[in-house]
């Protein structure tokens, strides 16, 4: 997958299951789903496992999901 975006709390749409997958795959999955009819939400849950992997990777916690988070978790940015 390549993200195009930043992806924040409010955002919605593909890439937002797209970036619980690479959190769950991490082991950043507490309060996460991507199989239900909100899972293209980026709310809460999303936002805490984002900063939670930020603080353990040594990453900016700002609990937006942009090119060095994405890519620190294995996947493509060309936003």
């Amino acid at each position: 997958y390549v993200f195009k975006r930043v992806l924040k709390y409010g955002s919605r749409g593909d890439d937002v299951i797209e970036l619980k997958k690479l959190l769950i795959n991490a082991g950043y999955s507490k309060g996460i789903t991507v199989n239900t009819k909100s899972s293209g939400n980026f709310y809460g849950s999303t936002r805490k496992a984002v900063k939670a992997y930020q603080r353990d990777n040594g990453l900016t916690i700002d609990g937006k999901a942009g090119k060095n988070t994405i890519t620190a978790l294995g996947d493509v940015w060309n936003g």
